[in-house]
């Protein structure tokens, strides 16, 4: 299963008053920095999105080994209103209501510099389940009850990504299909039976030294649809879920986008890197889930600086 990062601007700004974005470090004028309130706020809170059938803890903790200017949360969440079978080699094993939630670990880490006005939030989305709108309501009500306008907009390394395409650094391609059920075209394919596969890949790799056809994705990043995903991730007649793009970084080092689809609001997340032996019973441990968000800055920072020298 995948787990991802999101990546988030957060900019701060008093109400009726549009582009007059704050310090982070003294958002109100009175020397309070935006993280504390943050912290504040969200640390063993419990929120619901609008229909309320999602629902998320936030951890009475901060993440693990946290570097200054931080604020990072475990977050616990669940779906419910469900009704469906859960089963293991074709016999049934739990048998879920509407009114049954699961429970899945995930995590926030946002970077808040005081003397800037921008700061990040990095989302670990585990099996494509993150909690941004939950913890963008929860700050927005906040902020709003306090006078100010918090804003959290998806950003993207698109410029970068964008150059690393142009300059042909795709090495590998992989083609992802996730949950097969029975009598499954992709099962019925590859005729390795009915309920034993549970994903297939397909993965196109570029000979040394050479680059991958980067026509798809540049028609995906300038026309961001439905069509244009498709024609990435359809092959000879069979419809993938998902499509993960391996570049080369000039710096070194590979590094692996994952093509989202139009719905989700973020074009592009970033793979983290994940040991599955050091799970437990609510997903990936939290000082791996801190330890990937804090990489998940620190590249794209250097990306940021990247850009900048290759636009100079």
């Amino acid at each position: 299963m995948s787990h991802r990062a999101a990546l988030y601007r957060v900019q701060i700004r008093p109400k009726r008053q549009v582009g007059a974005w704050c310090l982070l470090g003294d958002y109100d004028e009175a020397g309070t920095w935006v993280g504390e309130t943050i912290q504040r706020t969200l640390i063993g809170q419990t929120s619901q999105n609008h229909d309320q059938t999602v629902q998320a803890t936030f951890g009475g903790e901060l993440l693990p080994n946290l570097p200054s200017n931080t604020v990072g949360l475990e977050i616990l969440s669940g779906r419910s209103g469900v009704t469906s079978v859960l089963t293991r080699d074709g016999e049934t094993r739990f048998v879920r209501t509407p009114d049954d939630s699961e429970v899945m670990r995930s995590a926030a880490l946002f970077s808040l510099p005081p003397h800037r006005t921008e700061g990040w939030l990095v989302v670990h989305v585990p099996h494509r389940r993150g909690c941004k709108t939950i913890i963008d309501g929860t700050l927005r009500a906040l902020f709003g009850e306090l006078g100010y306008v918090i804003s959290i907009t998806p950003f993207v390394p698109q410029d970068t990504f964008r150059t690393l395409i142009d300059q042909s650094r795709i090495t590998k391609v992989t083609l992802i299909k996730r949950e097969l059920e029975r009598s499954d075209p992709f099962t019925e394919a590859a005729q390795w039976g009915d309920n034993e596969v549970g994903r297939v890949e397909l993965i196109f790799k570029g000979r040394r030294l050479k680059s991958l056809n980067r026509d798809p994705i540049r028609r995906f990043l300038d026309e961001r649809s439905e069509e244009t995903k498709n024609q990435i991730i359809e092959f000879s007649g069979l419809q993938f879920d998902d499509a993960a793009i391996t570049v080369t970084m000039p710096q070194g080092g590979q590094r692996t986008f994952y093509l989202e689809s139009p719905q989700s609001g973020h074009p592009l997340t970033v793979g983290l890197r994940v040991d599955h032996s050091r799970e437990d019973e609510y997903g990936v441990d939290v000082f791996t889930l801190s330890a990937e968000l804090q990489r998940v800055l620190r590249e794209i920072s250097q990306d940021l600086i990247t850009t900048d020298r290759t636009v100079e």
